[in-house]
C-alpha cells in the first residue's frame, strides 16, 4: 500500500466521508495511506474538525448515544416490552433473540448494529439475535424490571408520569415478545412465570383502555396466562395497540386482516 497524493476534489471527498461517519482506518484503506496522521492532516486542511474521543466511540458504537433514563419515544417503550419478555441481561450484556427477523432488524437498526443469525438445529427454527454491551444501559433498564434472572421474579415496570403516554407501545412489545394472537385476531394471551407482572398488565388493559375483565389463570406447568377472546377487547387492542405498522409485522397483519379489511378500509 503506497502513499499517494490526492487531488483537491479527493481531499474534500475524504473529509466529507470522515464527517459522515467513516472511521480513520477505513479511509486509510480507501485512499492508500499508511498512517492516521495523513488522514488527520487532510481533514483539518480542508476545514474539518477531528472527532473527540467520545465522538469516536459513538461513531464506532452508535448505541452509546441511546439512553433509557426516560422513555421519551415509542421505540424505547417497545424495546423495554420486548426485553421484559424475550430479552435478557447478563453482567453488561443485553440480548434479544427471536425467530421473527423483522423485529430483530428493527431493533438493530435503531442501535446501529447488525443482527446475528443463529442457525437452526433439530426442530428449532432459525433465530436472530441482537446483542450490545453497555453497563450504563443495563443499569438504566433496571427501573423497568429488566434485570438478570428475571423469569420467576419479574416485576412491573416503574413508569414516570410522562412515560405513561407510551404505554401502548410497551404493551405491544410485551405481546410481540411473549404473547400470542390467534390467526383471525379473535383471541390473544400473554404468558409469564410472574403473576405480579401479568396482574399489572391486566390493570393497564382494564383501567387504562377499558377492557372487559381479562382472564388470569395458572396452567399445570406453573405458567400464568392472561387472555381474552372478547370481541370488544380485540377491537380495543387493535385501536390502541396494533393500529399502525411498527415492529413485528406478523401479529400486526392479523389485526389488519380482521378489522381493516372487514371494514373495507385501506
Amino acid at each position: 500500500m503506497c502513499k499517494r497524493k490526492l487531488t483537491i476534489e479527493q481531499e474534500i471527498q475524504l473529509k466529507e466521508k470522515y464527517e459522515s461517519g467513516y472511521q480513520v482506518k477505513e479511509l486509510m484503506n480507501i485512499y492508500g495511506f499508511k498512517t492516521k496522521k495523513s488522514i488527520y492532516d487532510i481533514v483539518t486542511r480542508r476545514g474539518g474538525k477531528m472527532r473527540t474521543f467520545q465522538e469516536a466511540l459513538e461513531v464506532k458504537n452508535p448505541h452509546r448515544k441511546v439512553s433509557f433514563k426516560i422513555i421519551d419515544e415509542p421505540f424505547k417503550a417497545y424495546f423495554i416490552g420486548l426485553m421484559l419478555t424475550d430479552g435478557w441481561v447478563h453482567k453488561n450484556q443485553i440480548c434479544l433473540s427471536m425467530t421473527d427477523k423483522d423485529v430483530i432488524e428493527f431493533v438493530c437498526n435503531y442501535f446501529g448494529k447488525e443482527p446475528t443469525i443463529i442457525n437452526k438445529s433439530g426442530n428449532r427454527k432459525q433465530q436472530y439475535r441482537f446483542t450490545i454491551n453497555s453497563e450504563r444501559i443495563v443499569n438504566e433498564l433496571k427501573r423497568f424490571g429488566v434485570v438478570e434472572r428475571k423469569s420467576l421474579t419479574l416485576q412491573p415496570p416503574k413508569l414516570k408520569k410522562s412515560e405513561v403516554q407510551y404505554i401502548n407501545y410497551l404493551l405491544r412489545g410485551i405481546i410481540d415478545g411473549d404473547g400470542w394472537v390467534r390467526n383471525d385476531a379473535g383471541e390473544f394471551f400473554i404468558c409469564s412465570m410472574s403473576k405480579d407482572f401479568l396482574e399489572w398488565c391486566k390493570r393497564v388493559f382494564e383501567n387504562h383502555y377499558n377492557f372487559v375483565p381479562l382472564n388470569l389463570i395458572q396452567g399445570e406447568n406453573g405458567i400464568w396466562n392472561l387472555r381474552s377472546s372478547d370481541e370488544r377487547n380485540m377491537m380495543l387492542l387493535y385501536v390502541h395497540v396494533y393500529y399502525s405498522s411498527f415492529g413485528m409485522q406478523r401479529k400486526y397483519n392479523k389485526f389488519v386482516k380482521r378489522f381493516r379489511e372487514h371494514n373495507g378500509r385501506d
